[in-house]
């Protein structure tokens, strides 16, 4: 045997050992990014449930009593009819677009609050959260 032959199989160990090594490392890359997944999902739940467990703000006066005398209505023959003051919000099949030359960016949002409620707006990026306050204002 030759001193300028290498032996196959020492190459072909060598192979497999860069192989086996690259896989490895693929999984153990694999295996972090799963759990910084989860890590990431436990913070959001996290967060969501210290957001239900913080109790609501008292205004000053409810809303019921913001106004001393109800509100003066006339029905459709012309008698007057007092009703209690609104505390609801409500938006019914809004479309919202920003220019005439741009689509709508919100279509048919329907929605209504009462009086004490909370409400948390959510979605993916571009879902129109922000859209849906800019309308309210």
């Amino acid at each position: 045997v030759s001193s300028n032959q290498t032996d196959p199989m020492i190459i072909a160990g060598i192979a497999y050992s860069v192989f086996a090594t690259n896989q490895f490392c693929t999984t153990c890359s694999w295996f972090s990014w799963v759990l910084l997944d989860i890590e990431d999902g436990f913070f959001s739940v996290d967060k969501c449930m210290k957001l239900l467990q913080v109790a609501p703000q008292q205004d000053k006066l409810p809303m019921t009593q913001q106004t001393e005398t109800p509100l003066a209505v006339e029905n459709e023959g012309g008698e007057r009819v007092d009703s209690k003051p609104c505390s609801v919000l409500s938006m019914q099949q809004v479309v919202l677009q920003y220019s005439a030359r741009g689509g709508p960016v919100l279509k048919g949002v329907s929605f209504d609050v009462k009086e004490g409620e909370r409400v948390g707006v959510v979605g993916r990026t571009g879902s129109g959260k922000s859209s849906i306050i800019k309308a309210l204002l």
